[in-house]
């Protein structure tokens, strides 16, 4: 499905026009119509907000992510992190395999020798793997190495069957123990530490190709736009402090009125400024508290995608920053396509941003987009971004 056929379904789904998508996003009915019809590509704003309108993910929206079977036509919000599968869940596996290995022994040794016996180091091993402590790891690997030392004497020396079946029940304990699942389950095999990148740069630059060739590599991505607006939907706190410096904001739903918000911080530095310190805070603490449930998840990779990534605070929380750069010209020529606005407009957005000096001396990396087409472009993100990982890892 392409990206305007999956615009124009969800759009149904929510029971909208597309003159109603194109007053909520302030573009034109056409501009909707060329987006569904794949004429042209909505931009990284539009993009946001559509995935907001239709209560979707940016990955949903782009197709990288089927939406669930028998779940809503919403999703989670972009700025809110995706599940992760957690990567030690393998454990449950073995665990279930050891006890029916057990079982089947004990049940066999029961029809023929008319004795069950429930293995010492089968207890160890199941308490071990619920309490989690390296030692523990340790200690159950004693046990079962002298249970099974025992066994392999009392074959020797006996030459009963049973013997034998109990030696091969602790000889897959032991390998079972060294699986990595198991291991990483107890703390002895230590994850990868998460390399935070921090990625920036004006608009129609080609942050999105880079952000997808992030997720492409296994990594997550934060939306800090998608965070701050999800904050100001549902974050108390924050709308406290928006109302007691700006007054009341509320709209009929009892919501933050942004609107209201923006025009009385139009034409009003002090305003804005206040406005920005309120909104990056609450923004650098919801980003920090993401990248920490992230690494709780055992992530590897999280880019934090943000327009004020250099002054808000949040190339701090990063590893490495790049700024993605690419010539004016080609920009405008972006912005218009996937907008579909005039060209003096385009200009007006693209000189109304910062200069690219500034992203790039505020940055470790800059990634240039003077490529021809997203593939080639998405090939050299690849690069630089394999380049950046190995120099995490070497560090």
């Amino acid at each position: 499905m392409t990206l305007g056929e999956t615009l124009q379904k969800l759009r149904k789904e929510n029971g909208l026009s597309q003159e109603k998508v194109a007053r909520v996003l302030f573009v034109s009915r056409q501009s909707v119509s060329k987006w569904e019809h794949d004429q042209a590509e909505p931009g990284v704003e539009n993009l946001k907000a559509l995935a907001r309108l239709y209560g979707v993910t940016l990955d949903r929206l782009m197709g990288a992510e089927p939406p669930e079977p028998g779940g809503e036509p919403g999703g989670q919000s972009a700025g809110a992190p995706k599940p992760a599968r957690e990567p030690s869940r393998a454990y449950l596996f073995w665990t279930a395999l050891l006890l029916g290995l057990t079982v089947a022994v004990g049940l066999f040794t029961w029809d023929n020798y008319g004795r069950f016996d429930i293995p010492f180091s089968l207890l160890a091993m199941v308490v071990g793997i619920w309490v989690r402590y390296p030692a523990m790891w340790v200690v159950i690997q004693c046990i079962t190495a002298v249970s099974a030392l025992l066994d392999g004497i009392s074959l020797l020396l006996l030459g009963n069957f049973p013997g034998l079946l109990s030696l091969l029940v602790h000889s897959a304990y032991l390998l079972i123990l060294y699986t990595p699942s198991i291991r990483r389950r107890f703390h002895v095999l230590k994850r990868k530490p998460m390399t935070v990148l921090g990625i920036t740069g004006p608009t129609g630059a080609g942050k999105t190709t880079a952000l997808m060739v992030v997720e492409e590599l296994g990594g997550a991505v934060i939306d800090c736009d998608q965070v701050y607006h999800n904050l100001l939907e549902g974050d108390v706190a924050l709308q406290g402090k928006l109302e007691s410096a700006f007054g009341p904001l509320r709209d009929e739903r009892r919501a933050i009125d942004r609107k209201k918000l923006g025009t009385i911080v139009f034409g009003d530095p002090e305003k804005l400024r206040q406005l920005n310190e309120i909104a990056q805070t609450a923004t650098v603490e919801r980003t920090r508290a993401l990248l920490e449930r992230y690494r709780a998840r055992g992530r590897e990779l999280v880019a934090v995608d943000a327009i004020a990534l250099l002054e808000s605070g949040l190339k701090e929380l990063c590893q490495a920053t790049i700024a993605v750069i690419a010539p004016p010209e080609t920009r405008v020529e972006r912005i218009m396509a996937r907008e579909g606005i005039p060209e003096d407009y385009a200009w007006a957005r693209v000189r109304a941003q910062r200069p690219d000096e500034y992203f790039i001396e505020g940055c470790d990396y800059t990634l240039w987009n003077d490529c021809a087409g997203a593939e080639e472009f998405a090939l050299r993100a690849r690069t630089l971004l394999e380049h950046i990982l190995n120099e995490q890892t070497n560090n």
